[in-house]
């Protein structure tokens, strides 16, 4: 089995919001990651190439989900306490807990500068702690900048499985166009069906009337 090979997808970042998770396709409410610089995401997972009559026969592709890097100016101490498990004590101090588990999260933000406004959100992530860094000031001030690295999987929902959604402005749905940093949007696969009236009915006087 070999990896597969695929360029990376950078998006310029704007509108990053966290929406953690609460149960099997269930999320809590959002908050918002301010000072979002650059996500890197490549899909995981792996082929399976098999050969006969001397060529290649038939490719298994296996579809695990995607990870990379989200860059922020500073992760804000709600990431730390919802996404990494850790808690805040008595004095208001951040605590590293240990044997803390990640929890996982949902993601959603949208590409700057994309003619479609496409806005995106990748299910089932979870991360690791961001580097810890700092350096003394130079003569030219440049920012320091922390990285977490995010895994997303695919998620089971009753029509469809997938690690993420992509929704265009150019949608006919406004509604969840418009609420897609207030609540997770899932997959809709069906369209909704209008039922025509029936030919032939009575009106809602009752029907033809005497003069």
């Amino acid at each position: 089995m070999t990896d597969i090979e695929t360029n990376k997808v950078v998006f310029g970042l704007e509108n990053v919001t966290i929406f953690p998770k609460a149960g099997d396709l269930q999320w809590d409410a959002p908050f918002p990651l301010l000072g979002a610089v650059n996500l890197s995401l490549s899909p995981s997972g792996s082929s399976s190439p098999f050969y006969a009559d001397n060529k290649l026969f038939y490719n298994s592709v296996a579809n695990t989900g995607w990870s990379g890097d989200l860059e922020m100016a500073k992760f804000p101490d709600e990431f730390y306490v919802k996404c990494l498990g850790w808690k805040k004590d008595a004095r208001g101090g951040l605590v590293e807990v240990s044997d803390a588990v990640p929890a996982p999260f949902a993601i959603a933000f949208e590409v700057s500068g994309d003619k479609e406004k496409r806005r995106v959100v990748y299910y089932e992530c979870t991360c690791t702690r961001p580097a810890d860094e700092a350096k003394t000031k130079e003569e030219t001030v440049t920012p320091n900048t922390q990285k977490t690295t995010i895994t997303a999987v695919p998620v089971k929902f009753p029509e469809v499985e997938t690690a993420r959604y992509v929704l265009p402005a150019g949608t006919e749905d406004k509604e969840a166009y418009d609420g897609f940093y207030d609540r997770v949007v899932e997959p809709k696969m069906t369209a909704d069906v209008v039922t025509p009236p029936e030919e032939g009915g009575s009106d809602e006087l009752g029907g033809d009337q005497q003069a």
